[in-house]
């Protein structure tokens, strides 16, 4: 518990200094750097061999630079691509779990590679709307971007990625009784799940609503809710993972954590539903 706490509070303050003083580009190979890393974590996890691992990841590198490249034709068919993967994803841990197990253990990293790559996608070019497609406004990246505002959207899906992640992780352990998933996540509960929905969703409702007096319409407080359930999707997502390969944690990188993929999880299917939400 306490290596899990100082580990947080460090990455926490890390992640802050980064995003106050380090100019966007050098935040963008940041991001790109940790998410390669999670995506050798992730072939680790499935035991791939190290020619399987260099080949994978440079392909993963190549389609993030193709795409990067070329946001004109990739921007809104990677993001509706990762709604309609997260979608399948979900639909098969909640209704045929089965199912789930094996789509990972025939494609583990082809699977691992469309999650991360598209996450990664999310991020690079969190800020766009999608009517600059149509309107031919040039999309940027945070490789490009000269617009620092982009930052304050960053630490609102870090803000509520972790609200969720602890409100889940306290509220279990506290009051948790009635397993979520017990063939996937035995330690996670259905009190812990409600908490970590309810719980972000108050208090960005107050944040919003009473401090920063924005008018929030219903459709932004279902996307809300929405952001804090795929949360635990990708966390379940993750753990099914580990679990086909008989894994405990993703790594050893952060102590009390596990790997970095341990820690990226949750972000991996908010952050695409964030970006739809904010800038459809």
């Amino acid at each position: 518990m306490i290596n899990r706490i100082v580990t947080g509070t460090i990455l926490f303050l890390i992640v802050i200094i980064c995003l106050i003083y380090l100019p966007l580009n050098f935040i963008a190979l940041i991001v790109t750097a940790v998410f390669i890393y999670a995506f050798y974590e992730w072939l680790s996890i499935t035991e791939a061999k190290n020619l399987t691992k260099i080949t994978s990841i440079l392909t993963l590198v190549s389609i993030m630079y193709i795409t990067h490249q070329f946001p004109e034709i990739f921007y809104l068919p990677v993001l509706l691509l990762g709604i309609a993967l997260w979608s399948v994803v979900g639909f098969l841990i909640v209704f045929s779990p089965k199912k789930i197990f094996q789509l990972i253990k025939t494609l583990p990293n082809i699977l691992g590679m469309f999650i991360l790559f598209i996450s990664w996608y999310s991020i690079i070019f969190i800020g766009n709307r999608y009517s600059s497609l149509f309107l031919n406004d040039e999309l940027t990246s945070l490789f490009t971007h000269n617009n620092t505002q982009v930052i304050g959207y960053i630490v609102f899906v870090i803000a509520l990625v972790s609200l969720s992640d602890i409100s889940g992780y306290v509220i279990g352990k506290a009051y948790g009784v009635i397993k979520l998933c017990p063939n996937i996540s035995p330690n996670k509960t259905i009190e812990g799940f409600i908490g970590s929905i309810v719980l972000p969703c108050l208090l960005f409702f107050l944040y919003l609503i009473v401090y920063r007096e924005y008018s929030l319409i219903l459709l932004d407080f279902i996307f809300l809710v929405i952001c804090c359930i795929v949360c635990t999707l990708g966390d379940l997502t993750v753990s099914c993972l580990k679990r086909c390969f008989d894994k405990k944690d993703s790594g050893s990188l952060l102590p009390g954590h596990g790997g970095l993929l341990d820690r990226l999880d949750s972000y991996l299917p908010s952050i695409i539903i964030f970006q739809y939400w904010m800038f459809a």
